[in-house]
């Protein structure tokens, strides 16, 4: 029978603890530990002693060949805490966890009663569930060779594949992969086809780009869904695509982009959904979570950026005959203060070159004008800008939280006094007047 290479992810679900099940199997590879059937016996299958101290145990290694799992054998993490079981009576995959004298399941395939009775951790990368005829469920890791299955001490199981020369992560249990641009895509983006729905392994939550242009996250609620949280492009976008460069972007038909996850830069993304409606992004290149969204997240207002600070020298609107695109705050004594980011987001812009602080009646062409300044692109697609700065306290790329001081004060670029010219961009990228969303104070 041919090895399963491509399928759709299946439901979730949680099957009975298994009993005694009759086939045996060998396994062809490594073990990292000697795994314990259903009766306490040893199975007859090789083992590697793991350091106690490690947080990680090396369950399976691929790389030689095709490693089978046990039926009932439980596959346990070193603390002890969690173990992994292909359940013998059932074919389901459940990890469970031993919270006092009761053991939990947290995670599972849902393929109990489909009628699987072999669990291969495959010589290609590919994590799969068999019957006698076909496969029932996979890890969509097929071709990510020299890969290695772990459990670790805080209930997480997940595969690597060192295939590209380093050691990189290609599944994890706990969150579902949406997409990878370090499969071998074309360019290295990858483009989210419209109306294909992505889902948490627990299917209670979906992340769609929807044939309106609009990108949202689901919940599934009360025999109905919620939406969560969108990019706000319905009816304006035209294609959704997450580039090798970090960026995940929403254009319109022209080529012009509508929103953007701010995390340009931050190269190799892979995007995952988590159980609790999580959605994020993970740089293979850092490892670290470069931007996300969440179900469960409050909608932040903005906050004003230099609080107690309220007079405004110069309004939003026409000035001079030109429109002034944003408020200046001047108050007396304001010089130095610190300036403060109006909402959480990445910094997407930065100039903080300009030594021209000048008091009155002094300018300089610095920063386009601006000076020294910071712009911010938020979760929701919104951006602010922060300009005419002395200092700036944050880099490119950087993550910031509402509230965190992003600056200071200053009279930089073409100023004739010490103020913040403050604006914001809606998410079609228009400057609004600030005083509509957030009020001095």
């Amino acid at each position: 029978m041919k090895k399963y290479v491509k399928t759709r992810k299946t439901h979730h679900t949680f099957g009975k603890r298994a009993a005694a099940f009759a086939l045996a199997a060998v396994s062809c590879c490594s073990l990292a530990a000697m795994p314990k059937s259903e009766f306490g016996g040893l199975m007859n299958n090789i083992a590697i002693t793991a350091d106690a101290a490690s947080t990680e145990k090396l369950l399976f290694d691929s790389s030689k060949g095709d490693c089978r799992l046990t039926p009932n054998a439980h596959y346990s993490s070193n603390n002890g805490k969690y173990f992994l079981t292909f359940q013998g009576s059932d074919g389901n995959l459940v990890l469970y966890r031993k919270d006092g004298g009761r053991t939990m399941p947290i995670w599972s395939t849902g393929t109990n009663g489909k009628g699987a009775n072999r669990c291969v951790m495959q010589e290609d990368g590919n994590f799969v569930i068999y019957t006698p005829s076909t496969h029932v469920w996979n890890s969509h890791t097929y071709n990510k060779k020299k890969a290695k299955l772990y459990i670790s001490d805080n209930g997480r199981v997940y595969i690597t594949s060192s295939a590209s020369g380093k050691e990189v992560e290609t599944w994890t249990s706990n969150d579902s992969l949406v997409l990878d641009t370090t499969d071998g895509a074309r360019n290295g983006n990858r483009e989210l086809v419209k109306g294909t729905k992505f889902y948490s392994n627990n299917k209670q939550y979906y992340f769609v780009f929807q044939h309106d242009g609009n990108l949202v996250l689901y919940h599934r609620e009360n025999g109905g869904v919620a939406a969560k949280w969108s990019s706000k492009t319905a009816n304006r976008g035209s294609y959704c695509v997450m580039q090798e460069d970090g960026n995940l972007v929403v254009y319109d038909a022209k080529k012009q982009a509508l929103w953007r996850s701010g995390s340009c830069g931050k190269k190799h993304p892979r995007l995952f959904i988590s159980d609790q409606g999580k959605v994020y992004m993970k740089s293979v290149d850092t490892k670290t979570e470069t931007w996300s969204v969440s179900a469960e997240q409050k909608t932040e207002n903005y906050i004003w950026p230099v609080p107690g600070f309220t007079y405004i020298s110069s309004p939003f609107g026409s000035r001079w005959g030109s429109q002034h695109q944003g408020v200046d705050v001047g108050d007396a004594g304001i010089m130095n203060t610190p300036v403060l980011a109006a909402k959480s987001g990445t910094v997407t812009d930065v100039y903080c070159w300009c030594s021209h602080n000048y008091g009155k009646d002094k300018s300089c062409g610095c920063g386009g004008g601006y000076g020294n300044y910071v712009t911010i692109t938020h979760d929701d697609g919104t951006k602010t800008h922060y300009a005419h700065m002395g200092t700036v306290k944050v880099a490119l790329n950087e993550r910031v939280s509402q509230g965190q001081k992003i600056g200071t004060v200053g009279s930089t670029g073409y100023s004739t006094g010490a103020h913040l010219h403050f604006e914001i961009y809606n998410t079609a990228g228009v400057r609004v007047n600030p005083l509509g969303l957030v009020t001095p104070e």
